[in-house]
């Protein structure tokens, strides 16, 4: 129970300090959602406050892209959050910053996270494991190919049990040459084993691209690993890719993971990532 002298930790402000460490920063909206209601927003702003005055989280304003609008706050693990989760067993390896995030950072963190939280709500298929970027970084899969060696780090993981999917979100910054890269280091991570090695439930997951900016973005990410498929005579890892557009934030879980919208390689029709539990 939280007064305004005092905070007790009890199971629901466990459950805040917890998703703020797991996920790294989220807005209010974020944590709502994953664990309340839409209509508890305000109940939840509050007890972020409370949480934030007392040490267990940080909160920073987002940096705004225009001069106009206000700024929502992003929350994230306090030092007196970091010496909870470590007096009840919590193995956190982190340590909080003063320094503020790059707006681009930031933005692509809270992309990633609708994609988590659309995961984590999706009722018909629950997740087993889910691991962030900042976990993934402690433990990243080092490819050594003829000319170079790739550090294959998705934006996060995600095992529903009989699926494993990498998760890569895409922002329509980055070049051909280096989507090209990161299929590359996927297939050599496969091939070699050193993926099998660090995720041992299925010996080959699915790859997902998530392009924000539109379906003909994920279209050309599909095309740069058509063209890293051939140049590599790799088509029997064609099935590892698959590629679409976010539909909306914040994303429907059905929508994203169970319908047709999913776009593999050399195929024309869109495929479904996941099948529902019947």
């Amino acid at each position: 129970m939280i007064t305004k002298a005092t905070i007790s930790i009890g199971p629901k402000e466990d459950a805040i300090i917890r998703v703020a460490w797991q996920f790294t920063m989220m807005t209010a909206d974020q944590v709502c959602r994953l664990l309340y209601q839409p209509t508890d927003i305000e109940y939840v702003r509050r007890r972020l406050k409370l949480l934030t005055e007392a040490g267990y989280l940080a909160r920073k304003v987002i940096p705004r892209s225009t001069q106009h609008g206000s700024s929502p706050f992003l929350y994230a693990l306090g030092r007196k959050g970091v010496a909870y989760l470590r007096e009840v067993g919590q193995e956190v390896s982190y340590f909080p910053s003063d320094h503020d995030p790059h707006f681009l950072f930031i933005q692509h963190g809270l992309a990633v996270n609708e994609l988590l939280i659309a995961a984590s709500l999706l009722r018909s298929v629950p997740v087993v494991e889910l691991r962030t970027e900042s976990q993934l970084k402690k433990t990243p899969l080092r490819v050594q190919l003829e000319q170079e060696q790739i550090a294959v780090i998705p934006d996060a993981f995600i095992d529903w049990g009989r699926v494993q999917v990498c998760l890569e979100l895409d922002r329509d910054t980055e070049e051909a040459k280096k989507i090209r890269r990161k299929v590359r280091g996927y297939i050599g991570a496969i091939s070699k084993g050193e993926y099998q090695r660090t995720f041992t439930r299925t010996a080959f997951p699915t790859v997902a691209f998530v392009a924000t900016s539109g379906v003909g973005r994920a279209l050309t990410l599909r095309r740069w690993a058509e063209e890293e498929l051939d140049a590599l005579d790799a088509r029997k890892y064609r099935q590892l890719f698959v590629f679409t557009d976010l539909p909306a934030t914040p994303p429907n879980p059905d929508e994203l993971y169970l319908a047709r919208r999913w776009y593999e390689p050399y195929r024309a029709e869109p495929v479904v990532l996941l099948q529902a539990d019947l």
